[in-house]
């Protein structure tokens, strides 16, 4: 028995202390500029699930009104957007009335049409202040207090004043604001809770969900075993053991075994199981999935699958275990595999990089970009602005050689074909090249490249198994403006080392050496080397 009764008072409590919210204490978001007061109530109706009630015949609803604010109670929006309109509000039972300040006497309108009104007034404001709101009764059409005006001046044979409503009645309501956030909500299931059907109304500092909670706004901690929903601002902590959701502002820490999902912004950090979702982004989003920002993201995004930022505004970095794309800005994206970013401030790294503005560097197997000021180090180097050159020359090893050179000035790669006949000294030979080169100086007329080349020559027969490699280190001069513009020369340092012409007495080596300044057998390598020339033109 005395359980019981402990049950019945509690219940009673809570009860008591739900009903104390004030719908006036609802935190909003709002950007309007020119807008006007109708737009402004319908769009707060829409995005809060508010409801107002106001007679368009006796409030001016075509004013325009300019708020912006972020995370501010209800009330402090409707102060900003009726001051000067002479229209003051009132909260009942979770209605917020709109009506005139009484400054004078209010003028009375006449109408053939009004004069059946005064009855339905009179009922809304008896229900108003007994407690029961209109939208509440099924007997009784939910609409604002419409009241008709001639259209024309005539004179009417029985002319009647409109009566108008009660203002001393609705002084007696309170217009202030509310005291708060609750200090506990604790649901079971949507709606199951100490505040039931009104759980999505109520800000609490406290908030636990024994399997399914939903709550209008946390100051403070949300914990619940599954899923929390907050249809609100969430300022604080937020656990959950699958999803945290939250349809307003983030400002602090969102932890899930799950997902977490704010609809409007993050400020703060979401840290998933699986994966996190932002509108925008001002922190850290960190997952074993993936990370998605729609809008603009700010921060850092670290994840082990992916991390996608879709704003164009966006400046954030990326880690990732796979691939990060980014439709903005990224400060340095790092994954196993792809990089994608609109522009990068400070560099890709991955087996694929692309971005378009890259003020940073490169460094993977294949990098493409539209510009960079920094260097492209990989395999494979595409910029669009860059150093791209085709490449014709000649040597004393291969007399005939042809290629691209693909990148930018700091960094590109070198990829080439060259061919020799036979001179009685050799047979005839070809040889497959890669390389890598840089810029070293550049001045009014001419520029300096240093190459590293490295060849695989196919000398006595079409494909040579054994090893019979050429090393180059190439030191060019070009000529930059002018007659001959592009033509360039240089010495070339080269090296071999190759196990072909294998006899008694020894390894032979290759046969394309024109002389030697170093000849000599490293077990079963011949190693040979000799200063050389090039010359050629890049168009």
């Amino acid at each position: 028995m005395k359980r019981n009764l402990l049950i019945i008072i509690l219940n009673l409590g809570l009860f008591a202390f739900a009903n104390g919210q004030s719908v006036l204490q609802k935190r909003v978001t709002v950007n309007y500029e020119d807008l006007s007061l109708q737009a402004a109530l319908v769009d707060l109706e829409q995005r809060y699930h508010l409801a107002f009630s106001y007679s368009s015949d006796l409030i001016r609803l075509d004013v325009p009104v300019r708020a912006h604010f972020q995370r501010v109670a209800l009330s402090v929006v409707l102060d900003a957007i009726l001051n000067g309109t002479g229209i003051d509000y009132a909260e009942m039972n979770g209605l917020i009335l709109l009506r005139d300040k009484p400054v004078n006497q209010k003028p009375q309108l006449t109408s053939r049409e009004s004069v059946g009104k005064e009855k339905e007034l009179e009922a809304q404001l008896e229900q108003i202040l007994a407690g029961t709101p209109p939208w509440k009764d099924p007997n009784l059409l939910v609409r604002p207090i419409l009241v008709s005006t001639p259209t024309s001046v005539e004179r009417l044979p029985v002319e009647k004043k409109l009566p108008q409503p009660d203002w001393a009645l609705l002084n007696e309501i309170p217009f202030k604001h509310g005291e708060g956030p609750a200090v506990l909500q604790v649901s079971v299931l949507p709606y199951l809770g100490n505040y039931m059907e009104e759980s999505d109304e109520i800000a609490a500092n406290v908030s636990m969900n024994l399997i399914w909670g939903v709550t209008g706004g946390v100051y403070g901690v949300e914990v619940g075993t599954l899923v929390n929903l907050t249809l609100g601002d969430m300022y604080g902590v937020q656990l959950s053991g699958a999803t945290n959701v939250v349809t307003g502002p983030v400002h602090g820490v969102q932890l899930s075994a799950g997902a977490n999902i704010a609809e409007e912004r993050t400020k703060g950090l979401q840290m998933a199981g699986v994966g996190n979702y932002s509108r925008i982004l001002q922190g850290v989003q960190i997952s074993t999935v993936l990370n998605v920002v729609s809008w603009r993201a700010g921060g850092l995004q670290v994840s082990g699958v992916g991390n996608i930022a879709l704003g164009h505004t966006s400046s954030v970095s990326q880690i990732s275990g796979l691939l990060n794309v980014n439709r903005g800005t990224s400060g340095i994206q790092t994954s196993t595999l792809l990089n994608v970013s609109k522009d990068v401030a400070v560099g890709q790294i991955g087996l694929i990089n692309i971005g378009r503005e890259v003020e940073g560097f490169q460094l993977g197997l294949i990098n493409i970009a539209d510009t960079v000021t920094g260097p492209s180090i990989g395999l494979l180097n595409i910029v669009k602005r860059g150093y791209n050159r085709f490449d014709i020359s000649t040597s004393e090893v291969l007399w005939v050689q042809s290629g691209w050179a693909l990148g930018s000035p700091h960094f590109y790669n070198l990829i080439q074909f060259g061919y020799r006949g036979n001179d009685g000294r050799a047979n005839a030979s070809w040889g497959l090249g890669y390389g890598i080169g840089t810029r070293l100086f550049t001045t009014k007329s001419w520029l300096s490249n240093v190459e590293v080349f490295a060849w695989h020559i196919n000398e006595e027969k079409f494909w040579t198994k054994e090893m019979n490699w050429l090393g180059q280190v190439r030191l060019l001069i070009e000529k930059d403006k002018g007659w001959f513009r592009h033509l360039y020369f240089g010495p070339v340092f080269n090296i071999s080392a190759s196990r072909l012409n294998a006899t008694e007495a020894g390894l032979n080596g290759t046969k394309l050496a024109p002389y030697n300044l170093v000849d000599r057998a490293a077990k079963d390598t011949s190693i040979k080397a000799w200063v050389g020339l090039n010359a050629g033109f890049r168009f």
